[in-house]
């Protein structure tokens, strides 16, 4: 099977699993906001804040550099797979140690004893995750595919089994630990047919991905931290009912389009690294890229600004209605975040993660200054602050990593998703009015959110078709271009 074929059955494998594993995550929030408070998730928040920054940190940029070199052996790997289960035991002791502080900080005295049994995710994680950058990096889809739905459906259950049992908020926590505990056994079963692990380790022989990795860690730990600086700050300044509202708005928008993105950024990676010394290459790849995802993500989250108050009454229930403005917020933050998710991939393929690394510190410096000043107001100023920010990173990011890592000009930039923002724009403004003022006079959210919202789709489906019959279909035309042979494009 040659990468093309490759590259096609893994997009189908990675889109059924990714859909699979969404809508059950999607499932298992639906059920625990009927017996979880608003600070229960808040508390939530911040227990996967801090899980989310060690994990960034741990990683020492490890993955980064398996995905980069071409050639990896076993006693490579097993120098890095060590070091790195040496390390989040480490991270795990001291921050098990330190909980009471981060429990004080937040005046939340649960997160003292919440926090060392979320964070055993670290110990299972030393166990599987070089493995599965193993997995994805020789495109082995299909079974990364079985083993995310099979986790999330056991996740799912495990959830609902202890939610009715009234477990409460250890109903979340231990639902993610079943989650995890699968996927990295599954990881380090499977990549045994790969790299199996000896009693070998070597400092001498993991500097050269140390010193590929060394500025994506940097780059993964600021740049963590800085989009979660928003959890932080909230949490401690506003409370945790506060930060619980605000996450599940952010939640229920940003997770399907991160879900989406992941699908692309999982085949495209792989595929960029392979062929990353031709910028021609790069270059259509890339524009390829962003109009399928903007194909793809702006109607999502121009539907979901729309129909906010239907979509929350859906999903969460009545008792948390109050966070619909926020999610028509985030909505506008998603469509340009889905838009300048990708541009790591290019850093990654290139080997210049110390360029991505100068921009997220720029990127940082900016977004701690807006959240902290937004932060003194409201959830809904913050919120917004986050939408400002966003789209002005887009131009800087062109500027210190497209431009420099592919020489992208600015318009063709701009080119490859401004037409498909147009289209949902247009689409979406008249349907906000006949929603907001509900022409047909529709009293049930519900109802609203089937007739109007089909509507839409409708519409949607229907002028997609008629912009796209005038050229061949943009998924076909990434797949096609993965093994180009022609126009001197080099290989």
């Amino acid at each position: 099977m040659n990468l093309k074929e490759k590259a096609i059955s893994g997009a189908k494998w990675i889109t059924i699993s990714t859909i699979v594993v969404a809508l059950v995550q999607m499932l298992r929030l639906m059920i625990l906001t009927r017996f979880l408070g608003k600070a229960e998730f808040g508390i939530v928040a911040i227990i996967t804040f801090v899980l989310g920054l060690t994990y960034t940190f741990s990683d020492i940029g490890f993955s980064a550099g398996i995905m980069h070199e071409k050639d990896v052996d076993e006693k490579d790997f097993s120098s890095l797979f060590w070091t790195q289960l040496l390390i989040f035991f480490v991270i795990y002791f001291i921050l098990s140690c330190t909980s009471p502080l981060i429990a004080s900080f937040y005046n939340e005295r649960a997160l003292s004893h919440l926090i060392p049994i979320a964070l055993f995710d670290l110990v299972l994680a030393g166990i599987g995750k070089l493995y599965d950058t193993v997995l994805q990096k020789t495109m082995q889809f299909k079974k990364i595919a079985f083993r995310n739905i099979i986790s999330a459906l056991c996740s799912v259950v495990v959830a609902i089994i202890l939610a009715i049992l009234g477990f409460g908020i250890y109903s979340m926590i231990l639902s993610t630990l079943t989650q995890s505990l699968i996927n990295h056994l599954w990881n380090f079963i499977t990549g045994q047919q790969q790299y199996k692990i000896h009693l070998f380790c070597s400092v001498k022989r993991i500097k050269p991905y140390f010193k590929i990795g060394i500025y994506q860690t940097g780059t993964q730990i600021i740049d963590y931290f800085c989009s979660k600086f928003d959890i932080l700050i909230i949490g401690k300044f506003l409370g945790t009912e506060n930060l619980g509202i605000y996450s599940l708005a952010k939640e229920i928008i940003l997770k399907l389009i991160l879900v989406i993105n992941s699908i692309v950024n999982r085949v495209a990676l792989p595929v960029l690294s392979y062929h990353n010394s031709s910028n021609t290459f790069l270059r259509t790849q890339y524009c390829k890229m962003l109009n399928l995802l903007s194909t793809v993500n702006f109607p999502i989250n121009v539907f979901f600004g729309v129909f906010s108050y239907q979509i929350v009454f859906l999903f969460y229930g009545p008792k948390y209605i109050d966070i619909a403005p926020l999610v028509s917020i985030f909505s506008i933050y998603s469509i340009f975040h889905s838009i300048g998710n990708p541009v790591g991939n290019l850093a990654i393929a290139k080997g210049r993660t110390d360029i991505s690394f100068q921009y997220v510190i720029v990127r940082s410096i900016i977004s701690i200054g807006i959240i902290t000043i937004t932060a003194l107001y409201s959830t809904r100023v913050v919120a917004w602050g986050q939408v400002i920010l966003i789209i002005s990173m887009l131009f800087v990011a062109w500027k210190m990593l497209i431009n420099k890592l592919i020489q992208l000009p600015i318009l063709t930039y701009i080119k490859s998703f401004s037409t498909n923002g147009l289209v949902a724009l247009i689409i979406g403004l008249p349907f906000f009015v006949i929603v907001h003022y509900n022409i047909f006079n529709i009293s049930n959210l519900i109802f609203q959110l089937i007739i109007y919202g089909g509507l839409f789709i409708l519409l949607y489906l229907i002028v997609l078709f008629l912009y796209v019959k005038e050229k061949e279909l943009i998924i076909n035309n990434v797949l096609h271009s993965i093994n180009p042979r022609k126009e001197g494009k080099i290989i």
